[in-house]
């Protein structure tokens, strides 16, 4: 905003003052007694004291003003998004709500109908971007609907799917919902504690099926919220301060250079100068007032024609700038909403394409198969498949694609598809890594890779034929204990085109096993940096997974989550154990 011309500044207001003074001298000596013994000098700081106290007097009413507004508005997106979902699924309009007015929430075959419609695992779970969790209730209290709760959590404890609230164990929490359950407002937000720590529980209502989405939020998540806006509003209320102060202390010296150069001032000149900064002051303050309750909308008006009116407009150009933010950050919640949920779909499709962890080949089968994945991140660059191709021939891989997320998960399914497809015409794995390097190195402007040890196990001679792509070593037990099986790397997959790959051959005797990993398991680090090891996998090995594929796959898994537990996840980690059976 430009500055305005003024008509007249504050020191040619005071010169005018002086020649008035020199005019009046007689009366001077009246107009300091009445200065010095009157309320003008302590109404004037009191206006001051008023309208910088904002952090003191009206912080915690911006604080829950932003914070209710941000809590509903992302409550209300949810809400929205599940009524239009039920909706567009009953479009004659079925009431899923059962008898109104009854307060008994939806039936049975509602609730089913909700299930179909809304999957709470894929709207609501956003486990990496927001620490809260949401759940669906009936009228009656009832939880129709969640979206999964971590072990050992406060949501795991206290909220599970048909549970009813108003007769939970926790009389905070069962005191929370009747709260919610009797407002029978359309939305809002309640509070409650629970082991000590203050909880948030905004509820909005599901018109369509009469029942209330809940969501439980941390008090220092919401604090976390505010804090950013609470440091603009500072940044302003300090600038504004220094000016005002370095404005005040002017007008002082001019003031009491006069009165006592000249010592004299008139009673009415006194009073008057007293209306002229009293009044813009006070004006000031009730604004600030209001401002400070979140009202952001509030504008000072003051035609003052001095720096008084400057600072009224600064005033109103921070309330405009928070306005502006606040609608930024609005938008960019919404598509980080909308980021959120594509991505989990992602995830889900991607561990909807691997194989079961622990396939059952039934009794007297000739090889027992056990795996597990944990990636880094919400997609995973690692994958292990395996299936038949004729009755007796098992095909399996196991592989690591470079990069991370998105890019690395789309890379490793055009890798697992290629790999199935080879192998399903009968190639051997030499060929299948060849046929799908060549694949790929086709069309890689961005040159990503993958990793990959595949074989081909017949189950009726116990005969592995294999091949590695710049994988990881595995590990084979011979009856006595495992070992790492000395293999020719070859070329990474994807890379180079017309690579060369050659297969080589192992037998598994009754109960040998052959173990293979991704480079997430022995490269983990714990707190201080240091590196699970190969030497680690193969002592734990011989200890503790002598006995079936799922105990070597356990053994490893627990041993790793142990050893890293306080240092953060790199790489994913990815296992597969095969063993011969015993027949």
């Amino acid at each position: 905003m430009p500055k305005k011309p003024y008509k007249m500044s504050i020191k040619a207001r005071i010169l005018g003052i002086l020649i008035m003074m020199l005019l009046l001298s007689l009366a001077g000596h009246l107009g300091i007694f009445y200065y010095s013994t009157s309320n003008v000098k302590s109404i004037n700081q009191q206006a001051i004291n008023e309208i910088f106290n904002f952090e003191n007097k009206a912080n915690q009413e911006l604080k829950d003003s932003v914070m209710n507004k941000f809590v509903i508005m992302n409550i209300r997106t949810y809400t929205e998004y599940i009524d239009r979902k039920v909706r567009q699924s009953r479009p004659g309009g079925i009431d899923l709500a059962g008898p109104a007015g009854k307060g008994t929430g939806v039936t049975e075959d509602a609730e089913k109908a909700i299930s179909r419609v809304i999957d709470l695992q894929h709207v609501l779970e956003v486990e990496k971007f927001r620490p809260g969790y949401m759940f669906i209730i009936d009228g009656g209290g009832r939880i129709i609907a969640t979206e999964g709760s971590p072990e050992g959590s406060i949501y795991n404890r206290y909220f599970s799917h048909g549970m009813r609230l108003p007769g939970s164990r926790d009389r905070n929490i069962a005191a929370a919902v009747q709260s919610i359950l009797d407002a029978h407002h359309e939305f809002g937000v309640a509070r409650t504690t629970v082991d000590g720590n203050v909880y948030f529980l905004p509820f909005s209502r599901i018109e369509s099926i009469n029942c209330t989405l809940v969501e439980i939020l941390p008090e220092k998540y919401m604090n976390s919220q505010v804090t950013v806006i609470s440091d603009k509003i500072g940044r302003y209320t300090a600038t504004i301060r220094n000016n005002f102060i370095s404005l005040y202390n002017r007008i002082n010296f001019i003031t009491l250079a006069v009165f006592f150069t000249i010592i004299v001032i008139a009673y009415w000149i006194g009073l008057s100068l007293s209306k002229t900064f009293t009044t813009p002051l006070l004006k000031l303050k009730e604004a600030t007032r209001h401002i400070g309750r979140g009202n952001l909308v509030e504008k000072i008006s003051l035609k003052t024609g001095d720096e008084i009116e400057e600072l009224a407009d600064r005033f109103n150009m921070m309330t405009d700038d928070l306005q502006a933010y606040i609608q930024r950050l609005s938008e960019s919640i919404a598509r980080e909403k909308t980021i959120e949920e594509e991505i989990k779909l992602a995830a889900h499709i991607q561990t909807s394409s691997l194989p079961d962890s622990t396939p059952s080949f039934g009794p007297g089968a000739a090889v027992a198969l056990s795996a597990f994945i944990k990636p880094t991140k919400i997609v995973s660059g690692d994958f292990y498949d395996y299936f038949f191709t004729d009755e007796s021939r098992l095909f399996f891989a196991i592989g690591d694609v470079s990069g991370k997320s998105i890019s690395a998960a789309l890379f490793m399914m055009t890798t697992k598809i290629l790999m199935k497809r080879y192998a399903l015409m009968n190639l051997s794995p030499d060929e299948v890594l060849k046929n799908v390097n060549d694949t790929l190195a086709l069309d890689n402007p961005t040159c990503m890779y993958s990793t990959v040890f595949c074989g081909l196990l017949d189950t009726e001679t116990g005969e592995i034929t294999y091949c590695n792509g710049g994988h990881t070593s595995p590990l084979v037990y011979d009856g006595t204990s495992f070992r790492y099986l000395e293999i020719d790397e070859n070329m990474l997959v994807g890379l180079t085109p017309k690579a060369e790959f050659r297969s080589e051959t192992i037998t598994l005797k009754r109960k040998d096993m052959l173990f293979l990993y991704s480079d997430g398991v022995t490269e983990s680090k714990n707190a201080a940096g240091e590196l699970y090891s190969e030497q680690r996998l193969l002592d734990i090995l011989n200890r503790c997974g002598k006995d079936d594929a799922c105990a070597a796959i356990g053994a490893i898994k627990e041993d790793v989550l142990a050893f890293s537990k306080d240092a953060e996840q790199y790489d994913d980690i990815t296992m597969l154990c095969l063993k011969s059976g015993d027949s």
